[in-house]
């Protein structure tokens, strides 16, 4: 799992946004007086920005103070000196004394740090993250989400805290996610997680897999969805329905009767699986009817559509838009699994289940809290559940761009980043850069030279698929995922050396 900072590091050394210091009534912020003006004005250093404030007293020229922000109403701020400046421990203790709140000695110590490295605080504030310190052990992490919290200026509440810690907490979102649909696998909310992970499985084949779903529920002979199979190639136009399911019946023996039982239970379970027996049906039939040729051309035009909605998925055009709704992120707002987990949890017996169910609850109000807009510009963080052979794994994704309206990010102007851990591979990032559908890509591993000498003979491929969606590749680089790196690996209880795996092809 990323760090949050750590993804946001790698976000913003690609991108050239400009630093923004907004302060607020009440703020206490440690700055220098560069220059003075008439009628009590100054060029200010505050937070590292330089500033005009207005002051309520005379101050000497180059020298430090601590100041308190008493009104932002105006042109300029107006500022009102503390005293001139002393350590930050002594600034914390008289806050701390003052709104009697038990903080330990280490937890002073972390608060000093913070006003010295230029974190406007308030009485509030200060009493807000007292009482959050009181319940959490001071740990790396939790320094790094307060911290957080603050440069986002979100609530310094224990709820919101949790919520980011749950998203940075080493649990399998996608684990949880299964632990709830088995647990009611035909309730609204079980339906929803299904949906989730169709679009992480077979999303590719969507169009194939709706169909013939539709014709497999149909107990009784279904002519229209038949007829659609057939519009998609997937059986001859010459083959009746009887046709298919008798051949099916000898080909996999199973009773005529329940073929289409046993194509939807296995379909249901796994996708690919259920998908590879589609095929292999698909052939059977035309071999039949004598359509080899036919059989052929059918499946390469289903294999190069797949592939193209592949590359689609990764340029977040249908599934990120889906996840988007799912969790709440989208501007027409949505969040039905939200919405479904906070109504259903009260009434579900079994506590383990519960407790998943909370701590989902708070993971995707992390998700929202970390999905913000800023100006012109929207930035989303969410995970999702992705197939990777047989097995499910998480993939965290930090997508930014132009804001459309309706439509969330600009697809023609964007950054996506995705992070996934896998096993032969371990920590993989992807960062997709888009600028006016021109597309740079990186790919960020600790095998990145070995990554580089497989993927170089798949990169025509996908300047060929990338140009029949009107995207042009710049290029695709590869760099090397360093130790020292800011991203935070999921701890593995077993250590591990390279040994020639590779996980998927991307």
């Amino acid at each position: 799992m990323m760090k949050i900072s750590g993804f946001q590091q790698l976000f913003s050394a690609s991108s050239h946004s400009t630093r923004s210091f907004t302060l607020t009534a009440g703020d206490h912020v440690l700055g220098r007086v560069l220059k003075l003006f008439p009628k009590q004005t100054a060029l200010l250093k505050l937070n590292g920005m330089t500033m005009v404030g207005k002051l309520e007293a005379p101050l000497i020229v180059r020298q430090n103070y601590w100041f308190q922000v008493t009104s932002t109403e105006g042109e300029l701020p107006h500022l009102k000196m503390i005293s001139p400046i002393k350590q930050g421990s002594e600034l914390v203790e008289s806050l701390v004394q003052e709104l009697r709140i038990e903080v330990n000695k280490e937890s002073k110590k972390w608060l000093s740090n913070l006003v010295e490295q230029g974190h406007a605080l308030t009485k509030e504030k200060v009493n807000s993250l007292g009482n959050i310190l009181a319940k959490e052990s001071l740990t790396e992490q939790t320094k790094e989400i307060l911290t957080y919290m603050l440069k986002l200026r979100l609530p310094l509440s224990k709820e919101v805290f949790d919520a980011l810690k749950n998203v940075m907490g080493s649990s399998s979102f996608s684990k949880e996610l299964q632990a709830i649909k088995e647990y009611n696998p035909n309730s609204g909310l079980g339906k929803v997680i299904d949906s989730i992970f169709f679009q992480s499985s077979g999303a590719q084949n969507e169009p194939f897999k709706k169909t013939f779903v539709n014709w497999l529920q149909a107990t009784n002979h279904n002519e229209k969805a038949y007829q659609m199979l057939q519009h998609l190639n997937l059986f001859p136009k010459s083959k009746r329905e009887e046709d298919v399911l008798s051949v099916a019946s000898r080909l996999f023996t199973l009773q005529q009767s329940e073929v289409k039982a046993v194509f939807l239970a296995k379909v249901q379970e796994s996708f690919r699986e259920g998908f590879d027996m589609v095929r292999q049906l698909s052939q059977e039939v035309y071999e039949q009817a004598g359509e080899y040729e036919a059989f052929s051309n059918a499946w390469k035009a289903i294999d190069q559509y797949s592939n193209s909605e592949v590359i689609k998925q990764l340029m977040g055009v249908q599934r990120l838009t889906a996840f988007f709704h799912a969790f709440g992120l989208s501007q027409e707002g949505g969040g039905a699994l939200l919405n479904l987990l906070a109504s259903e949890v009260k009434s579900v017996d079994d506590a383990g289940i519960r407790e998943k169910m909370e701590l989902l609850i708070s993971r995707i109000t992390g998700f929202q809290l970390l999905s913000q807009a800023n100006g012109p510009l929207s930035n989303f963080y969410m995970e999702v559940p992705l197939l990777v052979g047989k097995q499910w794994r998480d993939v965290s994704i930090q997508w930014s761009g132009q804001r459309q309206e309706n439509q969330g990010v600009n697809p023609n102007y964007c950054h996506i980043l995705f992070y996934v851990n896998l096993e032969a591979l371990q920590d993989v990032v992807i960062s997709v850069n888009i600028q006016n559908r021109i597309i740079t890509l990186q790919i960020i591993n600790q095998y990145a030279d070995l990554l580089k000498e497989s993927g170089e003979k798949f990169t025509k491929s996908l300047v060929k698929k990338l140009e029949e969606l009107d995207y042009q590749l710049s290029g695709v680089s590869y760099r090397a995922l360093k130790q020292e790196s800011s991203i935070e690996k999921k701890m593995s209880t077993s250590s591990y050396s390279y040994r020639g795996g590779v996980d998927f092809l991307i």
